[in-house]
């Protein structure tokens, strides 16, 4: 938001293939950064780990991933696909959950580390905004404020009501095209400035006595 940008906030957008941050304090672009981490290494993490598919790994990220630990037993198990794809396994939720906190946990220390380098000491910052397809994962706005010691929420779209509709698939979250649109929305505002009204002079009317007197002052010039 415009409060945030000027009293100081780090955006970071988790994608598939990377993770990108920027932060702001005063209205001004202090630090910007991207790393090749993104929703595709947690998918990674978790084939390799639980010998599962990449589809499979998406699925169980989405649908049994969670940063709370706290909220999942011990006992909790999921089944995933066999790396072939020809059958299935049981797995632990709280292993599952455990590894994919750990590589956001290592990506967001990555940004930390990187934002207090470059941004002077004595700026302020208030927050964390998330966006992003990755940003979904249920409790990733308390970790990054573990992490960052900050408080931290999930992005909306200011001005668009429903933005899942624009990528046309109900099962991306409405933050995920936050990029694309916010990029549709710059350029809109640079192509089609905000209209400056148009001012008319208004002819003053010419009152009696005056048309009168521009009569008289013809009629004398065309009779010399």
């Amino acid at each position: 938001t415009a409060d945030e940008r000027r009293l100081g906030a780090i955006v970071i957008d988790i994608g598939y293939g990377s993770t990108s941050y920027a932060a702001f304090s005063g209205d001004k672009l202090l630090a910007s950064g991207c790393f090749p981490i993104g929703g595709n290494k947690v998918n990674d993490d978790l084939v390799h780990r639980f010998q599962t598919t990449a589809a499979g790994a998406e699925k169980a990220k989405r649908e049994a991933g969670t940063m709370l630990l706290a909220d999942v037993g011990d006992e909790e198990t999921i089944s995933v696909p066999t790396i072939e794809g020809r059958g299935s396994h049981v797995i632990s939720r709280r292993e599952l959950c455990k590894t994919i906190r750990l590589r956001m946990q290592e990506t967001f220390e990555l940004i930390a580390a990187e934002v207090w380098r470059q941004i002077p000491q004595d700026a302020p910052c208030t927050g964390v905004v998330l966006s992003g397809g990755g940003a979904h994962l249920d409790g990733l706005a308390a970790l990054a404020e573990e992490v960052f010691v900050k408080r931290a929420r999930l992005g909306d779209l200011e001005g668009v009501p429903d933005a899942t509709h624009l990528l046309a698939s109900s099962e991306l979250p409405a933050r995920s095209p936050a990029v694309a649109v916010g990029l549709l929305v710059h350029g809109r505002s640079l192509l089609l400035p905000a209209a400056v009204p148009q001012v008319r002079e208004r002819r003053r009317r010419e009152g009696l006595w005056t048309r009168i007197s521009r009569k008289v002052l013809a009629k004398r010039g065309g009779g010399s």
